[in-house]
């Protein structure tokens, strides 16, 4: 009788065997890597642990945690385990960071902190983190560029794209393109512009599989303002051309310009603002209250001195465009200039607010005019470069003989 116990535990024990061997195993999930090739100018990578970047070369494999830093002149496309394409342009840091299982795919996670990157996506997904959010792409064309400031554009050349941020998830379709400020604002979407698809072109030979079947739509018959109409891709970082002609600034620094609602074509002079023009429609601003040395907006200096300057502004976008980038560049050109006001002011009245800054008179006796500069950009510094294409003087100074 003693020994039915024994026989029913090695049964038992038996039976856990069996099953334990029969269980399905689990999956081991591929680490990411990475394969350089069409290596151009400058460079360099560093795998996890190690301090520095060193210089490599074509063949060379990346593996996860690693970095990549590409020079001004550099350049190079990346084959991961997975399959996909990735091509890094000039002035950029990129991170592999891991696969993740998703349903019977994978995942692949990258970090992009500064630069641009063509996502050419063969199988799963991707997910692209950036200063401003999560850039992913299901299928399968996507370009995520980081931006000065930490802003970022996307152009989704085919497929299914998506931006996540604080403010919201937010996808893309083929042939749409968005920027997004910071981790905090929604994203600004719009049609991929021509120079935005022959940017593809440029930087992938594959993209001549998806460009053809890409329909980008012509501008209505009816009306050339649509919400989505601007920025354009002039307005990237990468350009400095992108600037309102002259005719868009009024004749007089202390009166609004309402314009026309943004169109694709380069906007219509604007001559004096008249009654009847209403500036909760257009976009426009205001200076007012010009001190140069607390003193009034005509003064006299020393050559090569500093004087401060002082003003109030309101600034607003157009109905048409309540997401668009504003600057007001105030300066002496030559001698510096700088940004009263960078940021998203939305409709009118739009943001208004008091600036004190400081210029540097020129060492040349002479009569100086002091302007504003107003633009629509992604970011200060290019706007700054195009002060001098479409000023208005807001007051001058007089540099006195030695």
């Amino acid at each position: 009788m003693k020994r039915k116990p024994i026989v029913f535990i090695c049964i038992l024990l038996s039976f856990t065997i069996i099953f334990t061997a029969c269980a399905p195993k689990a999956t081991a999930i591929p680490p990411l890597s990475a394969a350089f090739s069409e290596l151009q100018g400058t460079v360099m990578a560093k795998q996890t642990g190690q301090a520095d970047f060193t210089r490599v070369s074509n063949g060379f494999i990346l593996e996860q945690n690693g970095e990549i830093q590409t020079g001004d002149d550099g350049r190079v496309r990346l084959d991961l385990s997975t399959g996909t394409i990735i091509r890094i342009a000039p002035s950029s840091l990129f991170s592999l960071i891991s696969n993740t299982p998703t349903g019977n795919s994978l995942a692949s996670s990258f970090k992009l902190d500064i630069g641009r990157i063509w996502i050419v996506l063969t199988s799963g997904s991707a997910n692209v983190q950036t200063p401003s959010g999560v850039a992913s792409v299901l299928g399968s064309y996507l370009m995520v560029e980081v931006v000065e400031g930490g802003g970022i554009k996307l152009t989704c050349l085919e497929g299914s794209c998506n931006i996540k941020n604080e403010s919201g998830d937010f996808p893309l379709v083929t042939g749409q393109s968005a920027f997004v400020l910071n981790a905090q604002t929604p994203p600004f979407v719009q049609q991929m512009s021509e120079q935005e698809v022959q940017e593809w072109l440029n930087a992938n030979p594959e993209a001549t599989l998806v460009v053809p079947s890409l329909t980008l739509p012509a501008p209505s018959a009816t009306t050339e303002s649509t919400a989505t109409s601007e920025p354009t891709a002039t307005d990237v970082p990468s350009t400095a051309t992108s600037a309102p002609t002259a005719t868009n600034i009024p004749p007089t620094a202390t009166s609004y310009v309402p314009a026309p609602p943004p169109t694709k074509k380069k906007r219509p002079p604007v001559d004096t603002p008249t009654a009847t023009t209403d500036p909760t429609q257009g976009y426009g601003y205001t200076i007012s209250n010009v001190l140069f040395n607390n003193t009034s907006n005509n003064i006299t200096v020393a050559p090569g001195a500093q004087f401060s300057v002082d003003l109030d502004y309101q600034i607003w976008s157009a109905v048409e465009c309540p997401s668009c980038i504003d600057q007001l560049a105030i300066g002496l050109e030559g001698s510096g200039v700088y940004c009263a006001y960078n940021g998203i002011p939305g409709i009118y009245p739009g943001a208004s607010g008091h600036d004190t800054n400081s210029l540097t008179a020129p060492t040349t006796p002479g009569t100086y005019s002091i302007g504003v500069h107003y633009d629509l950009q992604y970011s200060c510094n290019n706007a700054l470069l195009n002060y001098g294409s479409s000023n208005t003087t807001i007051g001058t100074i007089t540099v006195s003989a030695p």
